[in-house]
């Protein structure tokens, strides 16, 4: 049982969100490794973290894949976190916006959009 971990990492069970990650295997070292500091539900697996350092060192498109269909299946059938949607964001804009430049780890330029843009006149 894992206890004190989730809700600012303090309590038994709680709900959060993350940020879009560019890549599996990002969201998978920062979320799931056993040395993960966001490591929220405490998951500690050996062979996560094996996986981890496989997946990432692969070239091969499709043994990537399986090598992170295995850590999500890990994830799923044993780390204690609830994965309950997976949110789609679309920047969208007018032609007489400038300054935008979209940025992977999040919708409006990465969270930054009101420090970048102006409108054109």
């Amino acid at each position: 049982m894992v206890t004190g971990r989730i809700v600012g990492m303090k309590h038994a069970i709680g709900f959060g969100s993350t940020t879009l990650k560019p890549t599996a295997d990002m969201m998978f070292t920062l979320k799931f490794h056993s040395r993960a500091a966001w490591n929220a539900s405490g998951f500690r697996n050996e062979r996560l973290d094996q996986l981890c350092a496989e997946a990432c060192a692969e070239s091969d498109t499709n043994k990537r894949r399986e090598l992170y269909g295995e850590m999500q299946r890990l994830v799923h059938d044993s780390s204690g976190a609830c994965i309950g949607v997976f949110a789609s964001y679309l920047d969208a804009h007018t032609s007489n916006l400038k300054g935008f430049q979209p940025v992977l780890l999040g919708n409006l330029m990465g969270f930054n959009l009101a420090d970048s843009i102006w409108l054109d006149q």
